[in-house]
């Protein structure tokens, strides 16, 4: 869609929303107010409940985009349980969202929808192993949580092991005796061990994992086991914390380890026994998305719930990171070594030989497989050193001395392929070349799970990654070209025992999911129906297409009629369909549809888009228009050429606002410049952010929010512009400078940018791929300013492109009611500007002094 037919098309849709809403006022459809939790509904807010309604109960999606203050939590949460009480069609919600705070704010909203009902839904919040694990929490493990829990329970599970032929293979008395022989008595509470605690409560255990029995073993070395986890056996994988235990019947990581390491249980295992009940179920991204964490929901995800996806501008790069794999250097050398201790372990003697034989067939695999899968790794090893040393013998000759200049990228790409072109990449070409089969690399796994398996018997303490490595290495072989990129990377390292490029780097071959919309479309289409909602997803025709709304495949589609799609190869939209039969089906308006390629069964897809309701007054909104912030204009940051100095004086007098003031670049490289310059400006403290530790990034935060007015630098694509309420008096002003292109020279963006050409057409690879993305990133950004009804501010965006006339203008991405409100001035405007914006309104520090 062109520049013009989407301000068209976003001009109809925001009259066809305000009607919308006004029809609202008077009649609504639904029955939802017994599940709205607080008095009244907000402007916009009962329209987007409806539209939620409607889109569920016909098994569709509502896009909602909605400004700070539309209510999207409450919104969805209503929607969601009208649905879920009142119709037939779903058995439970699930919430995904990235961000923890808004985490809070679900449970926060499902918890007063439950205080005025009878029957209140039963909540749970997910978290992962490290927040719930006591021995994890107690900082007991030597390594990460996820392998040493596994390993603890692989053993207690075989402890536990019943012989009976009943129902359950487990034995809970058995599993008992177990709990029984770990309990700390009353008279070692105190003298002999100081038990494990943690989050306020005891547990009944110490620090240190229990030994087993001598009477519950055959073996002759000695096991440690994990009481909390025999304990769940005991209680026939039961919990000891119930809906009841939460605040109005939602519980939390607090009510799980507050009820569960008492009573000696698993929190983590009472989590998942809690979550085949649950009504709502508030997680992460990763609990819907990730193929690895989705073991936990899958078994109450399916075709009856109904899901909400919030921050769904992130969708796309979240859900790419989860699908991409990274086998790192290390890894590989571990997954070697798994299988050469293994064959280390036979040679000792013909008993073990025999032994490790019969467990390797009933694999169906040979000791032949062993060997040869070690000399893959040694050969693939070796490939990976001499791809590595050769680039970086090319790109800086002495390694040693650009160290010491300083002159090191802290990431390096090297690609395997010409990232324009979908072709098979340097590794696999040399894997053939060698002589490597592609049932033999698809075998990879296979083997490495058995290996993992036989290990377990004879190094029950090892941990292995041959099965892990073998899966991605499996991955790699079966996963297109077209929409996966594979490349060397490196990171910066300072390893000075190391020897040659490893005291500098460590290498992994990367894996990169170019193109995720096709794994979202088989997602989505699991799914019954849902929300997808952010406060930035505009233009929704970009959206819907990149997150594959527009091309549906439910599993009740009949197989054999599914046409074959190459991976990487666009379907033809339902609205480019010709035939009398699809007459008014399109993707483009107020409420879409998209067919069922199967049955031709159609998918309703609402839209829906919010602007800001709070006081127009109370903000000011500006397009600075300068030359765009690009390298070519701007020149390096000692340059000082016109084109800074002009962004230099317009920082200066926004930052020169009365209270906190955030200033967003487009790198951490040109916050940099931009503090340096600031620093010399303005009298109030500046401060900087770098790329550090979330503990790092917190504590900015809390000096930010401290004490009188300051300016805090950040990159747009940093952790500071998305997902931070800066509510109150935190924020008076925010300045985006530039647009937020990732850097579009880097053969992984190439790569993806051929990906999106391919599948939704070369002339809009650029802007699906890149700038969308980018001016999203910059309204996250500037929506950090106003949070409430009564807050004051400044937003301004710095750069001539968000200017509707100019060249590579990206003001058409802008929602078309929000483009109205933002006034374009030219920088020597400022001064007076602001001093008559800020005469007008009460200071945010309570001064009277800028």
């Amino acid at each position: 869609m062109s520049g013009d037919e989407r301000r068209d098309e976003t001009v109809a849709t925001a009259e066809r929303t305000a009607s919308h809403a006004a029809e609202s006022d008077h009649e609504n459809e639904h029955d939802w107010h017994e599940f709205f939790g607080y008095d009244e509904p907000y402007a916009n807010q009962a329209d987007a409940i409806e539209a939620a309604i409607d889109a569920g109960e016909e098994g569709g999606y509502l896009v909602m985009e909605g400004a700070c203050g539309t209510g999207k939590t409450m919104a969805a949460l209503a929607a969601a349980g009208h649905l879920l009480r009142n119709t037939d069609r779903y058995d439970n919600v699930v919430v995904a969202t990235p961000v923890k705070q808004q985490r809070r704010q679900f449970i926060q909203d499902l918890r007063a929808i439950n205080a005025d009902l009878d029957e209140p839904f039963s909540g749970l919040a997910l978290v992962g192993k490290p927040a719930l694990c006591p021995y994890e929490r107690a900082d007991a493990f030597d390594r990460g949580v996820q392998d040493a829990c596994e390993d603890l329970r692989e053993t207690t599970a075989g402890l536990v092991a019943g012989d009976d032929g009943g129902e359950a293979w487990w034995d809970a008395g058995r599993a008992a005796d177990l709990v029984e022989s770990a309990r700390i008595d009353a008279d070692s509470w105190r003298t002999l061990d100081e038990g494990l605690s943690t989050a306020g409560v005891e547990a009944p255990y110490s620090t240190g994992r229990p030994v087993v029995p001598e009477s519950m073993t055959e073996s002759d070395r000695e096991q440690v086991f994990c009481p909390f986890e025999a304990d769940w056996y005991a209680r026939e994988k039961g919990s000891p914390v119930s809906f009841a235990d939460g605040e109005h019947s939602v519980i939390t990581t607090e009510e799980l380890l507050a009820g569960a390491v008492p009573a000696g249980t698993c929190p983590h295992r009472a989590m998942g026994a809690l979550l085949e009940e649950s009504d709502v179920v508030v997680g992460n991204y990763n609990h819907l998305f990730d193929p690895r964490t989705r073991v936990l929901t899958d078994g109450v995800v399916d075709e009856r719930t109904f899901v909400i996806v919030d921050e769904a501008h992130r969708l796309e790069g979240r859900v790419r990171d989860l699908l991409s794999d990274r086998i790192g250097s290390v890894s590989l050398r571990r997954a070697r070594n798994d299988i050469a201790q293994l064959a280390s372990y036979a040679r000792q003697s013909r008993e073990n030989r025999e032994a490790i034989a019969t467990q390797l067939a009933s694999w169906e695999l040979s000791t032949d497989a062993l060997t040869q899968t070690r000399e893959f790794y040694d050969d693939a090893i070796d490939w990976l050193d001499r791809r590595v040393e050769t680039h970086l013998d090319e790109e800086f000759d002495d390694l040693d001395r650009a160290a010491e200049r300083g002159d090191l990228p802290d990431r390096v790409e090297i690609p395997l392929r010409d990232p324009t072109v979908d072709e098979p990449d340097a590794f696999t070409e040399w894997a053939i070349e060698a002589g490597y089969t592609e049932d033999f690399c698809e075998s990879l796994h296979t083997v490495g799970a058995a290996v993992e398996d036989v290990l377990e018997t004879v190094d029950p303490d090892r941990s292995c990654v041959c099965g892990s490595v073998g899966r991605l290495v499996r991955n790699w072989w079966t996963r297109d070209h077209a929409a996966y990129f594979r490349e060397v990377t490196l990171e910066r390292t300072d390893r000075e025992h190391s020897d040659e490029w490893r005291r500098h780097y460590t290498a992994a071959l990367e894996c990169y999911d170019c193109l995720p919309a096709a794994d979202l479309r088989e997602r989505f289409a699991d799914l019954g129906g849902g929300v997808l909602m952010s406060a930035t997803l505009e233009p929704m025709d970009v959206f819907r297409e990149c997150v594959g709304l527009d091309r549906l495949v439910t599993e009740s589609a009949d197989a054999a009629d599914i046409p074959e799609v190459p991976d990487g190869v666009d379907l033809p939209s339902p609205k480019e369909s010709s035939g009398d039969e699809n007459e008014g089906a399109n993707a483009d308006g107020e409420n879409g549809t998209t067919r069922d390629e199967g049955t031709g069964t159609e998918r309703p897809i609402a839209e829906r888009t919010y602007d800001l309701t709070f006081p127009a007054e109370n903000r000011a909104s500006w397009i600075v228009d300068v030359p765009a912030f690009t390298a070519r204009n701007r020149g390096p940051p000692d340059s000082g050429n016109e084109v800074r100095e002009t962004y230099a004086y317009a920082l200066r007098e926004i930052a020169r606002s009365p209270g906190n003031v955030l200033v967003c670049l487009p790198s951490y490289r040109e916050a940099a410049w931009a503090a340096d310059r600031l620093r010399e400006s303005v009298e109030k403290p500046v401060l900087i952010d770098e790329p550090s530790s979330a503990e790092t990034t917190e504590a900015l935060k809390r000096d930010f929010f401290a004490g009188g007015g300051k300016v805090l630098v950040t990159s747009t694509r940093g952790t500071l512009t998305e997902g931070v309420d800066y509510d109150g008096a935190k924020l008076s002003a925010c300045a985006v400078v530039g647009v937020p292109l990732v850097n579009v020279a880097s053969p992984r963006i190439r790569a993806v940018r051929r990906a999106y050409g391919a599948a939704f057409g070369e002339d809009k690879a650029f802007e699906y791929a890149l700038t969308v993305p980018a001016v999203r990133r910059a309204r996250q950004a500037i929506g950090r300013v106003i949070r409430g009804p009564e807050e004051v501010g400044v937003r301004a965006f710095l750069d001539e492109r968000y200017t509707s006339d100019a060249p590579r203008s990206v003001h058409e991405y802008l929602p078309a009611e929000e483009r109205e409100e933002w006034t374009t001035m030219t920088p020597m405007f400022l001064d007076s500007q602001l001093a008559n914006f800020w005469e007008s309104h009460s200071r945010p520090d309570g001064s009277d002094d800028a």
